[in-house]
């Protein structure tokens, strides 16, 4: 299957959690998302699922890693937490030539003046579900005949340029 669209849960994790995680897997199903929990997983079998993916959608976590076993052009939406946003997997990404986007929660961003921070890396997102839906809707538009992705995508919600790569370029 060149056209298997995962969307990778943290399932039931107490860190990171997508908290309006039934809207977003809802409005992922209208676009033939399969949903999977990838820490249930052998990791030969998380390799081979991800290897056979065209489009990934997950928070950003371990699951992450992953990437390395994605092919070329692999299209990855990340959502970020506004309270921990890190590189590590735009990089993985752009080592392996995916498509690569990301897009920022709302949630808890903890105020310096607190005395009591919970870490940053473990706050909850809640994914803005119009923006995914739009965000998904011009990823599959774009699509072109030869199934990569054509020209660029303007600014992601953090302001940076979101590039995707075409085959052609």
């Amino acid at each position: 299957n060149t056209d298997r669209r995962l969307y990778i849960s943290r399932g039931c994790s107490r860190r990171r959690r997508i908290v309006n995680e039934a809207a977003v897997v809802s409005a992922l199903h209208s676009y033939r998302y399969e949903v999977h929990t990838l820490g249930e997983k052998r990791i030969e079998e998380q390799a081979e699922m991800v290897a056979s993916a065209s489009h990934i959608v997950a928070a950003h976590g371990a699951e992450l890693t992953n990437l390395v076993y994605c092919r070329p052009y692999t299209r990855v939406v990340e959502i970020l937490s506004p309270s921990y946003i890190n590189p590590c997997y735009w990089a993985i990404a752009t080592q392996k030539g995916l498509n690569y986007s990301s897009m920022l929660g709302s949630g808890y961003v903890p105020s310096s003046k607190s005395k009591y921070l919970p870490h940053r890396v473990w706050c909850n997102i809640k994914v803005p579900v119009s923006e995914l839906v739009d965000r998904l809707s011009s990823i599959h538009s774009s699509e072109s005949a030869d199934g990569h992705d054509a020209g660029v995508d303007a600014q992601d919600a953090t302001g940076h340029a979101k590039l995707w790569y075409s085959a052609s370029s």
